[in-house]
């Protein structure tokens, strides 16, 4: 009894947005994969000229200001940094909620009449399109994405404009897959489901049969569990409740099948000794549902855009909790300014006393 896998990606949709680029990877009408690309943000694989601005317990622990959202630590032996000490450094692994992103140095130069950011960060779609350009089909992007991604990639590449009426997100399913992908509970094709919680410490996988048989409903919660675990970017230490038949030993063979074609390349470890799958995936960048908590700006001022397009009036007037217009007002300025830009028009940002912190009024005029 095995699980059916996805078929090999052939599509991938780009879009630019105010401030960010989105990127989804799919096979056939399935998302795989979900990447944003913000611009106040450090991306992993970019080199920036940082200043050393603090120390962190032990020597060889170092807090960096990387000139763009928060510092970053940075853990070395080959080297002591003082404070205030220019250092050229890559980034490992995204910031987090609670988290600066981790850094390792790099050998670019340092010099300090460098330009802040020294070597910019892989563009997803062109990592997505040299590990599967034998199956991709099509790259659809949107206008704005156009120009960056011929940069990126190679002449060959069957890049064409999106065509639609609306956002391509949204008329393809990626938007509403995302949603899904925010559920803590997934349905598995027999009537059983996962249930996915993340704690500070691990999270965890719960199968339920439902009306399906143990063994149908864990080998189905193998391949969702793949599915899901790439989707939702979910990393670090990773446990599956599975339910006990005498047939549960083979599933760790089924899951690693399941799981061979994650980058990410998980490492099942096996049973513990309560009966639950261990496996831990390496962490790059935030877990989708990390990514979506901080997406109020964003889709703020894609709504703003999407409706001065839609009704005509170029001028956007933005009701927002506080703390979302000081982020529009301070840090993404410059993504207000590209909304603007879009709309030909202008887009004024009022927080809004005592507002919850999704709320989003916008209201245009001629």
């Amino acid at each position: 009894m095995t699980a059916p896998r996805p078929g090999p990606p052939d599509t991938i949709v780009v879009s630019r947005d105010p401030g960010e680029m989105r990127y989804a990877l799919m096979a056939g009408d399935e998302v795989l994969e979900i990447a944003h690309v913000r611009d106040a943000e450090a991306q992993p694989g970019a080199v920036y000229r940082g200043r050393i601005v603090g120390t962190v317990g032990d020597a060889g622990t170092y807090f960096v200001d990387l000139g763009i959202g928060p510092p970053g630590l940075l853990q070395t032996r080959a080297a002591a940094f003082d404070q205030g000490r220019a250092v050229a450094v890559a980034v490992t692994a995204a910031a987090r909620a609670d988290k600066g992103p981790k850094l390792k140095l790099s050998n670019a130069s340092s010099d300090a009449g460098s330009p802040s950011l020294l070597a910019a960060a892989p563009d997803p779609a062109a990592t997505w399109f040299k590990s599967h350009a034998a199956s991709i089909q099509q790259i659809i992007a949107t206008s704005g994405a156009t120009r960056g991604l011929r940069e990126a990639l190679d002449a060959e590449a069957p890049i064409e404009p999106w065509r639609g009426r609306g956002h391509p997100f949204a008329e393809l399913g990626i938007d509403a897959e995302i949603d899904t992908a925010l559920s803590p509970t997934v349905a598995l094709s027999g009537g059983g489901s996962l249930v996915i919680e993340s704690t500070a410490a691990a999270v965890t996988i719960d199968v339920n049969a439902g009306a399906d048989s143990a063994d149908r409903a864990n080998v189905a919660a193998m391949a969702a569990t793949a599915r899901q675990l790439r989707l939702r970017n979910i990393a670090g230490h990773i446990l599956i409740d599975v339910i006990p038949t005498r047939r549960r030993r083979d599933l760790t063979g089924e899951l690693k099948r399941a799981l061979a074609g994650d980058p990410m390349k998980p490492d099942v470890a096996g049973w513990t000794p309560l009966g639950m799958i261990e496996l831990t995936r390496r962490r790059v960048r935030p877990a989708l549902a990390e990514v979506m908590a901080a997406a109020t700006p964003y889709v703020v001022l894609r709504r703003a855009v999407e409706d001065a397009l839609r009704t005509g009036r170029p001028h956007v007037r933005i009701g927002v909790a506080p703390a979302t217009a000081a982020l529009l007002t301070g840090p993404l300025a410059a993504a207000v300014a590209e909304a603007a830009s879009i709309t030909r028009g202008r887009i004024e940002i009022h927080p809004v006393i005592d507002a919850p912190a999704d709320l989003i009024r916008v209201t245009s005029s001629a």
